[in-house]
């Protein structure tokens, strides 16, 4: 699995906040059909990263949308709180908001971008 500038964007900036240690391409489903960009399967949160907003990538397209949706769908039904971040989204503000979620759990529910 390669990683796009805004993955690798993520990556630095979690780092650099210090979020706790996350897991990549984490399949959450057996036998592995589908895949979440950046997991903490202990609290089941997770991170998807919406590239080509602007541009008509993948996840906005009609097929790419309808299954990122049934991704979603079917990651709600597992109790997962999924956190869906467009490139600029990717803010500092907004990790340590995740940070602070994936540690305090539903006492932090107020997200700003």
């Amino acid at each position: 699995m390669s990683e796009s500038p805004l993955e690798a964007k993520f990556v630095l900036l979690a780092q650099a906040l210090g979020l706790p240690p996350f897991e990549r391409g984490y399949r959450f489903e057996k036998p592995g059909r589908s895949h979440v960009d950046f997991a903490w399967p202990g609290v089941k949160v997770c991170v998807e990263i919406q590239g080509g907003a602007r541009s008509h990538g993948a996840h906005t397209r009609g097929s790419g949308y309808v299954r990122d949706c049934g991704k979603l769908n079917r990651l709600t039904l597992a109790g997962w709180r999924v956190f869906w971040l467009a490139g600029e989204m990717i803010t500092a503000d907004a990790l340590e908001q995740i940070k602070a979620f994936i540690e305090e759990g539903d006492k932090c529910l107020e997200l700003s971008y």
